[in-house]
C-alpha cells in the first residue's frame, strides 16, 4: 500500500470515528430544540416561535448533521475509490458517485435549512399577520424541499452506495462490516419504498433507525480502518 493510500486511510478512519460523536451531538440538539416531536418543525407559526435556546438547538443541529452526517464521509468515499477501485472499477466507480452526491446534497440541504430558519426566526415575532403567513409559507417550502424531497432523494443514493460498499468490503475481507453496510443500505432502501407507499410512520421509524445505526456502523468501519496494516 503506498504512502498516499495509507494516510488516505488513517484519516478516513479518523473521521469516521468522530462521525458517531457529531451524530450523537446533531440528535441531541434535535430533540432539545423540538421538545422531542420532530413534526414541530414541520409547524410553521410553532417553529418560528421557538424560544431562543430551541431555535438555538435547531440552528446548530443543523450544522452539526452537515458533518455528522454528510461531509465527515467524504474522506472514505475517496479512499475507498482509490484503494478498491481495482477490483471492480464499474462498481467502484457507481457507488463512489452516489456516495458523493449523497454527502453534497445533504450538506446543501441541511445548510440551506440553517440559514432560512434563521433568517425567517429572527424577526417573526415582529411581523403583522400577513407578514407572519408568507413567513410560515417561506419556512413550510424550505422544509419541504429539503426533508421530503432532497433528503428523500439521498436514501437512493444511500442504498445504491452502501449496497455497493458492501459487496466491496466483504470482497477485502472485512465480511461483518460488509454486512452492517448492506444492513444499513436496505434500511434506507425501506425508508423510501415505505414513503411512497404512504406508511409514512413506518418510514419515519426506519429513518430514526438509521440516524443510530449509520453512525455506529461508521465508527467501526474507522475502528477496522485504523487496525488495518
Amino acid at each position: 500500500m503506498s504512502d498516499n493510500t495509507n494516510s488516505g486511510r488513517k484519516l478516513s478512519a479518523y473521521t469516521l470515528i468522530i462521525s458517531l460523536p457529531f451524530a450523537a451531538i446533531t440528535q441531541f440538539l434535535f430533540g432539545l430544540g423540538s421538545g422531542g416531536d420532530p413534526a414541530l418543525y414541520f409547524n410553521a407559526s410553532a417553529a418560528l416561535s421557538l424560544d431562543a435556546s430551541q431555535a438555538s438547538a435547531f440552528y446548530f443541529g443543523m450544522w452539526f448533521d452537515v458533518f455528522g452526517y454528510y461531509l465527515i464521509y467524504l474522506p472514505v468515499i475517496l479512499y475507498a475509490w482509490r484503494a478498491y477501485r481495482d477490483s471492480d472499477q464499474n462498481l467502484v466507480d457507481l457507488l463512489s458517485i452516489c456516495g458523493i452526491i449523497y454527502t453534497v446534497f445533504g450538506a446543501l440541504g441541511a445548510a440551506t435549512m440553517a440559514a432560512s430558519f434563521q433568517t425567517l426566526h429572527v424577526g417573526y415575532a415582529g411581523l403583522d399577520s400577513v407578514q407572519k403567513n408568507a413567513a410560515e409559507a417561506a419556512w413550510l417550502a424550505t422544509i419541504s424541499g429539503q426533508w421530503l424531497g432532497v433528503w428523500k432523494l439521498e436514501a437512493i443514493l444511500a442504498t445504491v452506495w452502501l449496497g455497493g460498499l458492501s459487496k466491496v468490503l466483504i470482497q477485502h475481507n472485512m465480511r461483518w462490516l460488509g454486512i452492517g453496510a448492506l444492513l444499513v443500505a436496505i434500511i434506507w432502501l425501506a425508508q423510501f419504498v415505505t414513503w411512497v407507499a404512504g406508511a409514512h410512520d413506518f418510514s419515519n421509524l426506519t429513518l430514526m433507525l438509521v440516524v443510530v445505526v449509520g453512525p455506529l456502523w461508521a465508527f467501526c468501519l474507522g475502528i477496522a480502518l485504523l487496525r488495518a496494516r
